[in-house]
């Protein structure tokens, strides 16, 4: 499990060109809005990373959102993971 774990973070890393996030947030329904008020650098749908779960919900957008929000670097999780 932790092999797998290394392996979508290295991957995540590679993408992003070694991009640093300080913040992490998780937007459920109704808060995609705050992503296109950041600064973005790279987004990566979670197709895109192998290994990485999907969202199972209609209208989350399953993306990783990197970049800039009040001079820190952030990433955002539009969709998140539901395992019911």
């Amino acid at each position: 499990m932790f092999r797998k774990i290394d392996d979508i973070a290295n991957t995540i890393n590679k993408m992003t060109e070694g991009f640093i996030p300080q913040t992490a947030v998780i937007l459920g329904s109704g808060l995609s809005d705050f992503c296109g008020s950041i600064e973005e650098k790279f987004s990566l749908s979670f197709s895109q990373i192998e290994s990485f779960p999907r969202t199972s919900v209609s209208g989350h957008s399953g993306r990783l959102i990197f970049g800039e929000k009040y001079g820190k670097n952030i990433v955002i999780m539009s969709g998140r993971i539901h395992y019911y």
